[in-house]
């Protein structure tokens, strides 16, 4: 499908933000699970802890991705010649490779593992998020899941230090890669659900997100 700003702001995720978090935990059926399985209706919304709970759930499952066969197997030809190069060159051949084939759900809002992604070739906002974090955490460079309304998103958090490992130096940065700033903190927002064809450079393309950036409407998952 086709990967412009318009039909991605006309199929804009269904992520929902009329669902009240509930406990982290609950197992993948067959590589997905429904939104309503995570976080069934609780009557009045509490939107930001379901903002939060999603962030966290689902940079956890980049995390297990990041273990996964599938993405290992992706990886594996080129993970030798990546690990010997910097975390930039690494974090942008994430991004160039990144087979993006948008898809919105149509049957509620059902959330893929990294791999059944990477096998479908197709998924919405938060799936694509979910493989890119989990092919850039298989390679080293750490890699969250943000939430904001009605949309998810990669976060690279940039320190001004090349330790704790891996974080990325903003330094060692591209001049034409665009930085974020959100709540006092410098990130590098990957928009994962840009058709291949359309890709600029990391950090652009990001006018879905931008406008939350700094907002208490956006949660970024804890690593």
């Amino acid at each position: 499908s086709d990967g412009s700003l318009a039909v991605r702001q006309a199929k804009v995720c269904n992520l929902r933000d009329s669902i009240e978090g509930a406990p982290y935990g609950v197992p993948l059926r067959g590589g997905s699970m429904l939104l309503a399985d995570l976080f069934p209706q609780r009557g009045l919304a509490d939107v930001q802890l379901f903002r939060r709970r999603a962030a966290g759930t689902l940079t956890r499952m980049a995390e297990e991705g990041a273990r996964s066969r599938d993405v290992i197997n992706f990886v594996g030809p080129w993970l030798a010649y990546l690990y010997s190069r910097p975390l930039s060159e690494r974090l942008e051949w994430a991004w160039r490779n990144l087979p993006t084939h948008y898809v919105a759900d149509l049957d509620g809002d059902q959330w893929q593992s990294a791999w059944l992604t990477l096998r479908r070739r197709e998924g919405d906002c938060e799936d694509w998020a979910v493989l890119l974090a989990a092919i850039l955490l298989a390679l080293g460079v750490t890699a969250r899941v943000g939430v904001m309304p009605g949309h998810a998103a990669v976060f690279v958090p940039l320190v001004d230090r090349t330790w704790p490992w891996p974080f990325v130096d903003p330094s060692a940065v591209p001049a034409s890669w665009r930085i974020a700033q959100h709540l006092g903190r410098k990130w590098l927002v990957l928009e994962a659900t840009t058709s291949p064809k359309r890709r600029g450079m990391p950090g652009t393309d990001d006018e879905l997100i931008r406008p939350w950036l700094g907002s208490p409407h956006m949660w970024i998952g804890e690593a």
